[in-house]
């Protein structure tokens, strides 16, 4: 069933019926507020606040915790909630009482939403399980430990010449025991960027864990301590153009088909 929209005045709580996923706009004098229906099918409890209007909105996944406000313990009912919203977005990964934070296996639509962590809580760990598909994520950031669970299909992989580029900002490190990151999808007339930024890292557990194929995938290594390890995958027709800047980042491993440059 698709997600519905409801408006009304005071707190829909004991009020309007929905289902996970629903959305509430509160159209009492003063700020508009939103809420989105975060439990209970069929039922008029569960809704909660998200924020004031004009404001961005912040969905925390804690797995193990309470289901309170903007905070969900699972991540279907997080996905349904987030998806009622347009514009950016934020996923905030809080692994205080269960780690990691899995995404189950699914095809996720995440343009305009940014993956984050929060340095109260350094290296919070997030894995993708296997079957993630998501399309449209682009930027992750703030002291997260990404690793992903399948072996064949990376979770970010739509990348197309209008949609090129991947930021991993703040602290994000990326452990490759399987591949995240896939530019093959872009044609040999295509131009991929990977920038890595502000002490993030990509680790190579296995040779090779980003696929560029037959583009040309430029990478930025950008700010201290930032890090990347081996980088493109054979057999790929592509070349991987690297860039080291702001600092002492660091290259551990020559790209495949590839050269570094520094600046």
């Amino acid at each position: 069933m698709a997600a519905q929209h409801f408006s009304g005045v005071g707190d829909p709580n004991g009020v309007v019926f929905g289902n996970p996923g629903d959305t509430y706009q509160n159209e009492a004098p003063g700020p508009t507020t939103f809420w989105t229906k975060a439990s209970g099918i069929g039922t008029a409890t569960g809704w909660a606040v998200l924020s004031g209007g004009g404001a961005q909105y912040v969905f925390v996944y804690q797995p193990g915790g309470v289901a309170v406000d903007n905070v969900y313990t699972d991540w279907p009912t997080l996905y349904g909630a987030l998806s009622a919203f347009k514009g950016e977005r934020l996923v905030e990964f809080d692994a205080t009482f269960t780690s990691p934070c899995v995404i189950p296996a699914g095809v996720y639509a995440l343009e305009d939403v940014i993956f984050t962590g929060n340095w109260t809580r350094p290296n919070t760990a997030v894995q993708f399980d296997v079957g993630v598909v998501t399309t449209g994520l682009r930027h992750i950031r703030t002291s997260l430990l990404i690793t992903a669970a399948d072996p064949a299909v990376a979770p970010i992989a739509d990348f197309t010449s209008a949609s090129n580029t991947m930021l991993l900002d703040d602290g994000v490190w990326l452990f490759f025991g399987f591949p995240i990151i896939d530019f093959s999808g872009l044609s040999n007339e295509d131009q991929g960027y990977l920038i890595v930024r502000n002490g993030s890292r990509v680790f190579g557990a296995v040779p090779q864990p980003i696929t560029n194929g037959a583009c040309t995938l430029s990478v930025t290594i950008d700010g201290p301590d930032s890090q990347c390890g081996q980088l493109a995958v054979n057999p790929g027709t592509g070349t991987v153009s690297v860039r080291v800047t702001g600092g002492p980042g660091m290259i551990t491993t020559a790209p495949t088909n590839g050269r570094a440059s520094g600046a």
